[in-house]
C-alpha cells in the first residue's frame, strides 16, 4: 500500500511538473494580482441606468452591462489603477447610434451618451506610454444577434460592429502582460451578396464567404487576436466602380462597401508593427470563373484586375516569419500557383514594402518574350494597362511561352494630383448570319479600345476580333448547314459592354452595363389570298397607324425586368382592325411580324450607347440607323 501511494505521489509530481512547463493557453487564468493592474467601472444600461461593473481578480476581467436581457449599453466609464511602475493609461472610444465614432476618452472618463437612449455599437481601446510596451488590453463584447462570436480583440481593434445597427449588451476588459496568454490568430468575416454580414468570424484559414453560389463579396473585416506582439493587420480592396481604396483599413474596420451591391475584385493584406517581424500573413481568394487562386502574402494582390470578376470567398492564415507557404488548408486546394489574374494572365506580384501596394502603376513583372514567332501558335490574351503604357500579351497555345508588345504612354501625367490617363472601352462583338427562319452566330467576343486623355485611340483590336468571329460563323455554317458564304453575307452587331477609367494615382473606376432597352417594331398582318412574292397574304406596312413599337427592359445579366409587348400588340390589333374595316374588310388581322430594330445600353456612369439592329424588310435586310429608329419610336408613340 505504501509502495502504491509512493508511486501515485511520484506520478502526481511528474504530472505537475509537465503541466507547469506547458505554455499558458487560457488568458482567463491570468491572476490580476500579479499584473499590477486593477480595473473598475460603470455603464449606463437601458432601463437600469448607471450600474457598477464587476471585477474578477482571478481572471483580471472587468465586466460591464448585462447578458440575456436584450438591454443596450449606452455609455461606459473604465477606471484604471496602475501599480506596475510603468507610465501610461487606457484610452477608449465608442461608436454610438446616429452619431458614429466619438473622440477617444482616457481612463475615468465617460464614453457614450446619457439620457438619449442611444445604443453603443462598437468600441476600440489601446494603452499608451510604457504600459503599451509591456502590456496589452484585450476586450470582448456581447453583440445583438451575434452573441460572443467575435471573441476577444486587442490593442485598438474594433469590438462590435458599425453600420449594422447592432447593440452592445456587455463589455469585458482585461489588461495582461504582453506575451502572456493566447498565441496570435487572425479572425475575419465578409459581407456577402443577398446574405449580408456573416454572423460568425472565420479563424486561421477557415473559409469565409461562399463557393458554388455565384455570390459576390462586398465587404470584409479582419482583426488579430492574442497578445504576443504589438502591431496591426491592415488591408484594402479593389471595389467595382471605385477601384483600389486609397486608404487602408485595419484591425476590424470595414473595407469595401455595404448597401451598394459593389463586388470586391481584389485584396491586399499586410502586418505592421512588431508582429510583422514574427509572422507572414498569407491569403487566397475564390474568384469568379477561376476558383481558388494561389496564396498571396504580405501585401501582394490577390484576385483579378481588368476583368470585372467578383471575389466569392477568402482564407487567411498567419505563418511564422519565413516559413513555407500553406498548401491544402481546410480541405481546399488552389487551382493555380499564382495569386492574381491580371487581364487574363496568371501573375505573381512582387511583395511590396510595408504600407505599399503590389499593384504599382507599372504593374507586375512582364511575362517572358520570345522572338521565334514562326514556331509558335500565339493566342491573344489582351492587354494590361498602367500609367506608363499598354502591354499587349500573347501566349503560346502549345507551350508555356509568352510574348509582349509595349505601347508607351506619350502623355505622362504630372506627379501630383489625380488625372485621367486612359479610358478602356470593351466592345461586345457578335457577327451572325440569318434568313427568315434560321440563324447562326458566334458566341460574343470582346474587343478592347483604349483612348488617351485627349480621346485619341492608342489601341484597338476590334478588327482582329471581328475577323476571328467571322471565320467561326462561316465555319459553323459550312459544318452544320453545308453552306458556303463570304464575309459580305454576314451581319455584325457591336455594343459597348463596359468602360474603365485609369488615373495617374493608380486608381481604376468602372462603368459597366446597368440595363438595356430593346425596341421591337411590330407589324400587323392579314390574309387576303393574294400571292405576294410567293407568300399568301397582304402585309399592311404602308400606314404608321398599324405599326407599333414594343419595349423590353433587361438587366445587365439579360433577365427581363419589364415589357409592354402584349399591350402594344393588342393596341396595334385594335388600330389595324379599324383600318381594315375602313377599307371594307369584314375580318381583322390574323397575326403580326416582330423585328428587333435597336437597343439602348445604359451604363453606371450615366452614359448611353445606341446600337442599331436589322429590320428585315421586303427587299432583304435593311440597316436602320439609330436616328431613324428613335424618330420612328417617337412617331409610333
Amino acid at each position: 500500500m505504501e509502495k502504491l501511494s509512493g508511486k501515485l505521489f511520484s506520478s502526481l509530481i511528474a504530472v505537475l511538473i509537465v503541466i507547469s512547463s506547458l505554455p499558458l493557453l487560457n488568458p482567463g487564468t491570468v491572476n490580476a494580482a500579479t499584473t499590477g493592474i486593477t480595473l473598475s467601472g460603470t455603464c449606463h444600461v437601458q432601463d437600469y441606468g448607471d450600474t457598477a461593473g464587476s471585477w474578477d481578480a482571478a481572471t483580471g476581467i472587468l465586466t460591464l452591462g448585462t447578458r440575456g436581457q436584450s438591454k443596450r449599453v449606452e455609455a461606459i466609464t473604465i477606471n484604471l489603477e496602475n501599480t506596475t511602475g510603468y507610465s501610461g493609461t487606457l484610452q477608449y472610444r465608442v461608436h454610438v447610434q446616429d452619431i458614429g465614432w466619438q473622440d477617444y476618452r482616457s481612463a475615468g472618463e465617460m464614453a457614450g451618451t446619457s439620457g438619449q437612449s442611444k445604443r453603443l455599437e462598437g468600441i476600440e481601446m489601446y494603452l499608451t506610454g510604457e504600459l503599451a510596451q509591456y502590456y496589452t488590453v484585450e476586450y470582448a463584447v456581447h453583440i445583438q444577434d451575434y452573441g460572443d462570436n467575435q471573441g476577444f480583440v486587442s490593442d485598438g481593434a474594433l469590438a462590435g460592429t458599425t453600420g449594422e445597427s447592432k447593440r452592445l449588451e456587455e463589455v469585458q476588459v482585461r489588461i495582461v502582460p504582453r506575451g502572456q496568454g493566447t498565441s496570435t490568430s487572425v479572425n475575419y468575416r465578409v459581407h456577402r451578396q443577398d446574405y449580408g454580414w456573416e454572423s460568425t468570424w472565420a479563424k486561421d484559414g477557415a473559409e469565409s464567404g461562399t463557393t458554388g453560389q455565384s455570390k459576390r463579396l462586398e465587404g470584409i473585416e479582419i482583426h488579430l487576436t492574442g497578445n504576443q506582439y504589438s502591431g496591426s493587420i491592415q488591408y484594402r480592396t479593389h471595389v467595382q466602380n471605385i477601384g483600389w481604396e486609397s486608404a487602408w483599413s485595419k484591425d476590424g474596420e470595414m473595407s469595401g462597401t455595404q448597401g451598394m451591391s459593389y463586388r470586391l475584385e481584389g485584396i491586399e493584406i499586410e502586418l505592421t508593427g512588431d508582429i510583422a517581424n514574427y509572422y507572414d500573413v498569407y491569403y487566397r481568394v475564390h474568384a469568379q470563373d477561376y476558383g481558388w487562386l494561389g496564396w498571396a502574402k504580405n501585401g501582394q494582390m490577390s484576385g483579378t484586375s481588368g476583368m470585372s470578376k467578383r471575389l466569392e470567398a477568402i482564407q487567411i492564415v498567419l505563418v511564422a516569419k519565413g516559413g513555407a507557404a500553406p498548401g491544402n488548408v481546410a480541405g481546399v486546394s488552389s487551382v493555380m500557383g499564382e495569386p492574381s489574374v491580371i487581364d487574363g494572365v496568371p501573375t505573381t506580384p512582387s511583395v511590396p514594402a510595408s504600407g505599399g501596394s503590389s499593384t504599382p502603376s507599372a504593374g507586375p513583372s512582364e511575362p517572358s518574350s520570345s522572338t521565334q514567332d514562326e514556331e509558335h501558335n500565339w493566342v491573344d490574351l489582351g492587354i494590361r494597362i498602367s500609367t506608363e503604357g499598354i502591354t499587349h500579351i500573347w501566349k503560346c497555345a502549345d507551350c508555356p511561352d509568352f510574348k509582349t508588345e509595349f505601347i508607351p504612354n506619350t502623355k505622362a501625367p504630372s506627379s501630383s494630383g489625380t488625372e485621367l490617363v486612359y479610358t478602356l472601352e470593351r466592345w461586345a462583338i457578335r457577327p451572325y448570319w440569318t434568313n427568315y427562319y434560321d440563324y447562326a452566330y458566334d458566341p460574343t467576343s470582346y474587343a478592347s479600345v483604349v483612348k488617351d486623355s485627349d480621346g485619341n485611340v492608342v489601341f484597338d483590336n476590334t478588327d482582329e476580333i471581328i475577323d476571328k468571329s467571322y471565320d467561326n460563323v462561316l465555319l459553323f455554317l459550312k459544318n452544320n448547314y453545308d453552306l458556303s458564304f463570304d464575309r459580305a453575307d454576314l451581319n455584325n452587331v457591336n455594343w459597348l459592354y463596359s468602360k474603365q477609367y485609369y488615373y495617374s494615382d493608380g486608381s481604376i473606376k468602372d462603368s459597366e452595363l446597368d440595363y438595356y432597352v430593346q425596341y421591337y417594331l411590330v407589324e400587323a398582318q392579314f390574309a387576303d389570298n393574294v400571292d405576294y412574292n410567293g407568300w399568301s397574304g397582304q402585309y399592311l406596312k404602308q400606314n404608321i397607324d398599324i405599326l407599333g413599337i414594343a419595349t423590353d427592359v433587361y438587366d445587365a445579366d439579360g433577365t427581363l425586368i419589364s415589357s409592354d409587348h402584349q399591350e402594344v400588340v393588342d393596341d396595334m390589333y385594335k388600330r389595324a382592325d379599324a383600318f381594315l374595316a375602313s377599307l371594307g374588310y369584314e375580318y381583322g388581322c390574323d397575326g403580326y411580324w416582330g423585328y428587333a430594330i435597336t437597343t439602348d445600353y445604359y451604363y453606371t456612369d450615366g452614359s448611353v450607347q445606341a446600337m442599331s439592329g436589322v429590320y428585315r424588310g421586303y427587299s432583304g435586310q435593311v440597316f436602320v440607323p439609330p436616328s431613324f429608329v428613335h424618330t420612328l419610336i417617337k412617331n409610333a408613340s
